[in-house]
C-alpha cells in the first residue's frame, strides 16, 4: 500500500478531544503551547476539547483556570462530583458531559430522562 502524504486540508474540520488530570490542567502555559501546536497544524484552537472531570472542579484554581483561557473546555462525567454551581459560573465551560451512568438507560428510567433533560436545559440557558 502506498503512503498517503499529510495534507493540512485533510485536517480542516479535525476535532480533538484531551481528557487531563488536574496536575496537568495546571502545567504552566498549557493554553499556550496547545494553541501553539494548533496553528502550526493549521487548525483552529476552537478544534481542541480540554476535558476533565467534574471532581477536578474543587481542586482548580484562578490562575489554573486564567491558564485554559483560549480552549474549549467540557466537564467530563458530569453529576457524579459534588461541585457547586458557583464553580461552573466561575470557568469559561464550553460544555457539559453528562456521566453514562445517568444516560445509559434513559428510554427505559424516567426518572433519569428528567435529570438529563433538566441538566440539558440548564446547560443551554
Amino acid at each position: 500500500m502506498r503512503d498517503v502524504p499529510y495534507r493540512s486540508a485533510d485536517m480542516a474540520h479535525l476535532h480533538v478531544a484531551i481528557n487531563l488530570s488536574t496536575a496537568q490542567l495546571g502545567s504552566p502555559g498549557l493554553a499556550a503551547c496547545f494553541i501553539e501546536w494548533l496553528a502550526g497544524a493549521g487548525q483552529d484552537a476552537q478544534n481542541l476539547q480540554i476535558e476533565f472531570a467534574e471532581s477536578a472542579l474543587l481542586e482548580l484554581s484562578k490562575d489554573v483556570v486564567d491558564n485554559l483561557h483560549g480552549l474549549g473546555i467540557w466537564l467530563d462525567d458530569f453529576g457524579t462530583g459534588y461541585s457547586s454551581l458557583r464553580h461552573l459560573r466561575d470557568l469559561p465551560i464550553s460544555g457539559l458531559k453528562v456521566d453514562k451512568s445517568f444516560v445509559m438507560n434513559l428510554e427505559d428510567d424516567t426518572h433519569d430522562f428528567r435529570i438529563v433533560s433538566a441538566i440539558a436545559r440548564f446547560a443551554c440557558a
